[in-house]
């Protein structure tokens, strides 16, 4: 997520299978830990687990089911701008930030 935040992209969508909530859980508040931690004045950690969901805006999508990436794109249709450019990232591909940047430049070449 930081590549991404870092090239310029902070409105990002993801897209799970409606058995795995680990993800989304781990971008929401986690009030009994933070409070936890800033009670015994761990704010190093404190600051650890609150930024990655501090540095973009999240939105996930369930697809009940898995029938490949088009229909995973056509669960999320209705949260995008009709002609609103986006990214496609893999869960299991890592770029670096000078990746998506490129493809951004690229697009707004065009």
């Amino acid at each position: 997520m930081e590549d991404l935040v870092q090239s310029g992209i902070d409105d990002i969508i993801m897209i799970t299978s409606t058995h795995k909530t680990t993800l989304e859980a781990y971008f929401q508040d986690a009030p009994y830990l933070e409070n936890l931690l800033a009670s015994h004045g761990k704010t190093e950690l404190l600051d650890l687990i609150n930024k990655p969901k501090d540095m973009a805006r999240y939105t996930f999508v369930r697809q009940e089911q898995q029938l490949g990436t088009a229909h995973a794109l056509l669960q999320a249709k209705d949260l995008l701008d009709d002609g609103e450019p986006f990214i496609v990232v893999f869960g299991d591909m890592v770029f670096p930030p000078m990746m998506y940047e490129g493809m951004i430049a690229k697009y707004k070449e065009t």
